[in-house]
């Protein structure tokens, strides 16, 4: 479900190749810049939630490695 204040990013950057990492970087943070904080705490409820679910139904805990 999209937010209503959700919208596509039609900046000319976002559509002309990256040259390099730098670059890269550059634009995922102005990307994250531009994202509305109620779109991520919504998606972090919506985890939560699921992730809950699955711990309830397996009545156990999630594991998880680290690299």
């Amino acid at each position: 479900m999209l937010h209503e204040n959700h919208r596509k990013f039609t900046t000319p950057v976002y559509q002309s190749r990256i040259k390099d990492v730098d670059e890269l970087r550059e634009r995922i943070k102005a990307a994250w810049e531009e994202l509305d904080q109620r779109i991520i705490n919504t998606a972090v409820r919506q985890w939560r939630t699921r992730l809950h679910a699955c711990v309830k139904a397996k009545g156990d805990h999630i594991e998880h490695k680290l690299p």
